[in-house]
């Protein structure tokens, strides 16, 4: 373990990022997180239980659920009272704040539920005529999915778009890097590389130059990932390297084909949301400027104070996530450092870096 914890922190938070996503974790916060996930991830089921059951946690649920129950250092939403407890104390089961966090149109300033937000959409924002615009939804992909935006951006729209875009209303605190990750379908029973690049004529081998084309070929085509990102160097080789610039159209990247886009701000604590196209509509031309693109946006959800039970107003900087609506609420709670506390806003940044909600200009 010694020698594999090493050779993780020896890693970038970008490798780091990788290798969760191969094994299917998540991939949000510090490195120190990521580096201790993957560690628990190398130590089997049995001996995550044991490690569990002597902090006196529920070993109950997946790989997964243990190791973040683990790392959490508490219970999320489980009971580990035993039968004979269950049946003497019947307690509420905790609910999770986060879920079904309703929305709210910027346009009649309606609040609706999600499921409904499609059918609202259609009936308070579209018109008759030719689409116009394409209909995003950005949701993040922590906090049970509670932050979401439902945004129209004109059909020419870049990714520099809607990054500015996501900056000025959920990210920007310090001028950290973002990029796009789009993940599209691989061709089923696609030949080879050097199949595909292998000359008319037989028993000829194919160049490195061919090989080279067909690999540009596919990437063209629509196969694996590509990295649309403001980090982007002109003089790599964008084809082999898979990068592209904010320059690109949206347009490019809604076809079938395409079967995700996440976003992420900040290379070191890293904010995580998904984008979906939605399909295309018809919407009034004074939104689809600059800065008047949203439709929805979900409600401030309503986080109670871990001490009192009021509204919370204060987020812990750390992977625990505790609320409070007062520092003095804190410190009679004995939270450590009170330094570690940032304004809890409505955004899936809260809690991370130091963001304090000053850039919601939208």
């Amino acid at each position: 373990m010694a020698q594999c914890k090493k050779s993780y922190q020896s890693l970038t938070t970008p490798k780091l990022k990788e290798k969760l996503r191969e094994k299917g974790y998540p991939v949000s916060g510090r490195k120190v997180e990521l580096v201790e996930r993957l560690e628990l991830a190398e130590i089997s089921v049995n001996k995550l239980k044991d490690r569990l059951k002597a902090k006196k946690l529920s070993t109950l649920g997946n790989k997964m659920e243990l190791i973040k129950r683990l790392q959490k250092g508490s219970d999320e939403n489980v009971n580990t009272r035993t039968e004979n407890e269950q049946q003497e104390v019947k307690e509420p089961t905790p609910t999770n704040p986060f879920r079904h966090v309703p929305l709210q149109c910027y346009k009649c300033h309606t609040t609706i539920a999600k499921r409904q937000k499609m059918k609202h959409i259609d009936q308070c924002w579209c018109e008759d005529g030719e689409p116009n615009a394409f209909l995003l939804q950005v949701q993040s992909v922590d906090w049970s999915g509670a932050f979401e935006l439902l945004i129209g951006l004109p059909l020419k729209a870049t990714f520099r778009q809607l990054d500015n875009l996501l900056r000025a209303v959920w990210m920007e605190c310090c001028g950290h890097l973002s990029h796009f990750i789009i993940n599209r379908k691989r061709t089923p029973n696609q030949p080879s590389l050097t199949e595909s690049a292998s000359s008319s004529r037989q028993g000829q081998a194919p160049s490195l130059e061919a090989i080279f084309a067909a690999f540009a070929q596919r990437i063209e085509e629509g196969d694996g990932t590509i990295r649309v990102t403001s980090f982007y160097d002109p003089r790599e080789d964008e084809v082999m390297s898979g990068d592209r610039p904010m320059t690109e159209k949206l347009s490019k990247y809604s076809t079938d084909d395409v079967t995700s886009i996440i976003y992420e701000y900040d290379m070191g604590t890293t904010t995580e949301v998904t984008v979906k196209i939605l399909g295309k509509k018809r919407l009034p031309k004074s939104n689809l400027c600059e800065v008047n693109n949203i439709l929805l946006r979900n409600v401030m959800p309503d986080i109670k104070c871990q001490h009192c039970g009021i509204k919370g107003e204060w987020v812990s900087a750390d992977y625990n996530r505790v609320f409070y609506c007062t520092e003095n609420c804190a410190e009679a709670d004995g939270f450590p450092d009170l330094d570690m506390l940032l304004p809890f806003v409505n955004s899936p940044r809260s809690g991370s870096c130091g963001f304090d909600g000053a850039c919601n200009l939208i």
